[in-house]
C-alpha cells in the first residue's frame, strides 16, 4: 500500500466535494448491502453509498493522479459516502490491476473510525498492521492484492466519511 499525499489540487478537492454534495440529492445512490460480497460486510452493519464519478470531474482526476498509478488499460471513479455504523470487512480486491482512495473530508479525527487498515507480507510473522486515517486529499493506493478493511464509522461521526473510489483494469 502505498500513501501518497495532496494527491490533489485543493480546486479539485473542493469541486470534487461541491459536486457530491450536489449527486447527494439525487437518486443515483446504490447501498453497499446490495453489491458488496458477503465478506466484505462482516462486521458491519451500516451502508455505504456509492455512484459513478461523472465523466467531466473522472478526466481531471485522472490527470492528476495518473502519474501515481500503474499502467491500466481503463480506469473508473467513484464517489462513496461511508454513513455512520458503515465500514469495510477484511478482504482483498480482485477483478483490477489496483485500487486507490483519495480522501475528502475536511476534518477526520480517528475517534471518528473509518481507518484503512492493512497487511503487508511480514504481517503473518510480526501479527503488526499498518494504518492511517482519512486526511484531505491522500491517495491510498492498493496495487497486489493486500488484505485491508475500513473500521467501522463512529455512531458520533459529525459526517459521513467521504471518498473517491479509483479502480484500474
Amino acid at each position: 500500500m502505498q500513501v501518497i499525499k495532496s494527491v490533489l489540487s485543493e480546486d479539485l478537492v473542493h469541486n470534487s466535494v461541491t459536486l457530491l454534495d450536489e449527486l447527494l440529492k439525487t437518486n443515483r445512490w446504490v447501498s453497499s448491502n446490495f453489491i458488496w460480497p458477503k465478506g466484505a460486510l462482516r462486521g458491519v452493519s451500516g451502508s455505504c453509498i456509492s455512484t459513478r464519478v461523472p465523466a467531466v470531474l473522472h478526466d481531471l482526476i485522472e490527470g492528476e493522479i495518473k502519474q501515481h498509478l500503474p499502467e491500466y488499460e481503463r480506469l473508473t471513479t467513484c464517489f462513496y459516502v461511508w454513513e455512520r455504523l458503515s465500514g469495510l470487512g477484511m478482504h482483498e480486491d480482485e477483478g483490477y490491476k489496483f485500487n486507490a482512495t483519495i480522501y475528502l473530508n475536511e476534518d477526520w479525527e480517528p475517534d471518528f473510525g473509518g481507518a484503512l487498515i492493512w497487511e503487508e507480507k511480514e504481517t503473518e510473522d510480526t501479527g503488526i498492521y499498518n494504518c492511517i486515517f482519512p486526511e484531505k486529499g491522500w491517495m491510498a493506493l492498493n496495487v497486489g492484492e493486500k488484505k485491508h478493511l475500513v473500521t467501522n464509522i463512529s455512531p458520533q461521526a459529525p459526517e459521513p466519511r467521504r471518498t473517491i473510489q479509483i479502480r484500474g483494469y
